[in-house]
């Protein structure tokens, strides 16, 4: 039996969700089979949700119809930031389903799942992967079923109840008194946000006030490259500071009063200052920076909700959060949460009297730079991996999650991402070092072990392998910066 057209399990399933281009992957046969593979492990009921991309949209009404076919319960969130479902299926009691690629450009599509305990699938994806792949399995769903629709008994949670008891449970005994703007970029925390971060007592001003099925024009993952909108408009309106949310709302990031950039850093150490006991670490994935170490201690872990959230446990840790702004507070939940940690900042910075400006001061300066390289496929992502460890010289080691490489001008940390075909490649200088002098030094290091390699070959007769540019990949994948 042949498989259906789109792409390959290895490529659509990640680390920790489902992931791919629209509608090159998202086949409609695609769509219906990950509808059977759901059906098949999961009697229900489920709870979905999307953000704004019109990709989003029509792979949930395929997949709701299939389940719905099936007489399967479902409850219906309509635009809601991923947290709220990771919630909504815990106060449901049901498998959650986000309709998002996260932060990926337009043209993606993906669905994020959740369990009836409100944590994000993890190692369920092997099973899922598994039974996707094995299409024989597949040629009826099996027999459990359920009312179909949403339940109507007297006092039986509905949607709406899952969204407002979303916002009161991270809004609880939390106040702030000042001026916040808010850029949700069009994507599912648009509405939300300022909802709850009014709640709490804020000013809320907004920045693109209405969903956009593509953002607005810009990129939905709000980076230091990005955000100057978000500055200018801090300025305008006098605020103490502001907050942008990714696409679908588990990442927020910050710009203090002048409307300058705040290291996530800056924030994570903040938030274990003041909620966590100093002998409890700091978990913080491989990439977050080396400067960390001297304002908390700190333990790394891999990249990725499923690798931190361990992390967490096995270290009995109450804040953990990743380079990529993506923060954890278990107190209030097992997910990161860009909206629910938007209002602690503010109650804490109420709280303590200071600012974030006065914070990033004091925390100092990280001098970094971060690039992707995209390829067509994570087979192609990985065989450049593997060739650039090769090239380098001295070798690189290895590291919690990927490799590090060394000089006397910083480090570089690269590493195949968890979520889609790209490298992500990590530059930090040293303390009052320079950007230049450290890529300087990797590029040479690419090159040494060429000329050595080339120099053996050629007293041997042969003819020695060619140097290439570590951020040059085969095939002339793209490469982005951040």
């Amino acid at each position: 039996m042949g498989g259906p057209k789109g792409a390959a399990p290895s490529e659509l399933f990640g680390a920790y969700d489902i992931r791919g281009r629209y509608p090159r992957d998202f086949t409609p046969e695609v769509s219906r089979r990950l509808a059977d593979v759901f059906l098949s492990n999961y009697p229900g009921p489920f709870v979905v949700a999307r953000d704004t991309r019109a990709a989003s949209r029509t792979l949930e009404t395929t997949i709701v119809q299939r389940l719905r076919a099936e007489r399967r319960t479902v409850f219906e969130l309509g635009v809601q930031p991923t947290p709220v479902v990771g919630f909504s299926s815990r106060y449901l009691r049901a498998i959650g389903l986000a309709f998002t690629p996260s932060h990926n450009a337009l043209g993606f599509a993906g669905i994020k799942a959740f369990g009836a305990n409100g944590e994000s699938f993890g190692r369920q994806w092997r099973r899922l992967r598994r039974d996707f792949a094995d299409l024989g399995a597949f040629s009826r769903p099996h027999s459990v079923r359920t009312e179909a629709g949403v339940p109507s008994l007297p006092g039986a949670p509905s949607s709406k109840d899952a969204v407002s008891a979303y916002v009161a449970h991270i809004t609880r005994d939390l106040w702030f008194r000042g001026k916040i703007v808010v850029d949700g970029r069009g994507g599912a925390t648009t509405r939300l946000a300022p909802q709850a971060l009014s709640r709490i007592g804020a000013t809320v001003r907004e920045l693109h006030p209405t969903f956009s099925a593509r953002f607005h024009g810009r990129s939905p993952e709000p980076v230091v490259s990005n955000v100057a909108d978000l500055g200018r408009k801090v300025r305008s309106e006098r605020a103490d500071f502001g907050v942008a949310f990714d696409g679908d709302g588990d990442r927020v990031v910050f710009v203090d009063g002048d409307g300058d950039w705040v290291e996530p850093e800056v924030v994570a150490t903040f938030l274990h200052r003041h909620l966590s006991p100093a002998r409890r670490p700091l978990v913080g994935s491989a990439d977050v920076s080396q400067r960390c170490e001297r304002h908390a201690r700190t333990v790394r872990s891999r990249v990725g909700s499923r690798y931190i959230s361990a992390a967490m446990r096995r270290h009995r840790s109450l804040v953990g959060f990743e380079a990529s702004s993506h923060f954890y507070l278990p107190s209030w939940g097992p997910n990161s949460d860009g909206i629910l940690v938007a209002c602690v900042v503010s109650d804490l910075l109420r709280r303590s009297g200071t600012t974030l400006g006065v914070l990033s001061r004091s925390f100092g300066r990280i001098v970094r730079r971060r690039s992707t390289i995209d390829f067509p496929t994570r087979t192609l992502a990985s065989e450049h991996l593997r060739s650039l460890i090769r090239r380098l010289d001295p070798p690189p080691r290895p590291d919690v999650d990927g490799f590090v490489w060394k000089s006397e001008s910083g480090t570089v940390l690269f590493r195949a991402s968890n979520t889609q075909p790209s490298l992500r490649i990590s530059f930090e200088a040293r303390a009052g070092g320079r950007l230049s002098s450290l890529r300087g030094d990797w590029a040479r290091a690419q090159s040494l072990r060429g000329r050595r390699k080339s120099n053996v070959a050629a007293s041997r007769g042969g003819a020695g392998p060619r140097a290439r540019s570590a951020l040059t990949a085969s095939r002339r994948p793209g490469r982005r910066q951040s």
